[in-house]
């Protein structure tokens, strides 16, 4: 049984890479392009996927 306690859900963002690695055998991040900005800001990029940090 687990208890969520915090509003983002962290269990349930664990389950979704869980089955992501299990499905597609990998997450988006391998293999994924990275730009970067010079105010330095990172883009991951693969496929449909993305993410900014």
């Amino acid at each position: 049984m687990v208890h969520q306690g915090d509003p983002r859900r962290l269990w349930d963002t664990m389950e979704e890479i869980r089955d992501r690695l299990s499905t597609v055998d990998g997450l988006p991040v391998y293999g994924a392009r990275v730009t970067n900005t010079p105010d330095g800001v990172t883009t991951l990029s693969r496929g449909r996927w993305s993410a900014t940090l």
